[in-house]
């Protein structure tokens, strides 16, 4: 009789301790995983730089893999300061020097990325 006893507390208890683990695992708080990331086909930002005492900057970034990109700063009335512009032809420039407007840009040997 004590023997049943024993084997009946040992299965009972071991039921115990199997269904509070499989209850603990199933409330895990944990984040799933985040899938992996992958590069942008193409993307934009745009953002303004503020300087106290100084002029404001509007700031483009735009690029679409796999070579083309343009930057652009303007000033705060709109006008274009400076801007660099890329693609799987070329590179060009745009500021005040050496000439004023858009001139093509010192070659490479890799395009953007």
């Amino acid at each position: 009789m004590r023997r049943r006893w024993a084997v009946a507390g040992l299965v009972l208890g071991s039921a115990v301790v199997v269904a509070g683990t499989v209850i603990a695992r199933a409330s895990d708080d944990k984040p799933s995983p985040l899938p992996a990331a992958e590069p942008l086909a193409a993307y934009r930002i745009a953002y303004r730089v503020e300087q106290p005492g100084g002029a404001d900057i509007d700031e483009v970034h735009e690029v679409r893999r796999p070579f083309d990109s343009r930057v652009e700063q303007r000033q705060a009335d709109g006008k274009l300061a400076v801007g660099t512009l890329t693609n799987d032809v070329g590179y060009w420039i745009h500021g005040d020097t050496p000439t004023p407007g858009w001139s093509s840009g010192p070659r490479s040997s890799s395009p953007a990325r």
